[in-house]
């Protein structure tokens, strides 16, 4: 059995300084939904939580995928 693979677009809130920014950006997942990523997908937060707030930032690191804007299915995993 296999698992689809999707690229995706998607639309992420976070916080500094205490202002909320949002950024439209891109993730590679085989989850379908926005909070599956969030939640079974450590590696696509990881590198999201590297690219909006870098490895100096000392606070509290919060992000969360508002919106999927795009889905395209770019292969097949033969691993859940």
């Amino acid at each position: 059995m296999s698992y689809p693979i999707y690229y995706y677009e998607v639309e992420v809130a976070y916080r500094k300084n205490k202002q909320t920014i949002t950024k439209k950006t891109w993730a590679v997942s085989k989850q379908e939904s926005s909070s599956d990523i969030m939640m079974k997908d450590p590696k696509t937060m990881e590198r999201l939580n590297d690219e909006l707030y870098g490895d100096k930032y000392k606070g509290e690191r919060r992000i969360v995928i508002t919106k999927i804007l795009t889905r395209i299915k770019i292969g097949e995993s033969q691993f859940l």
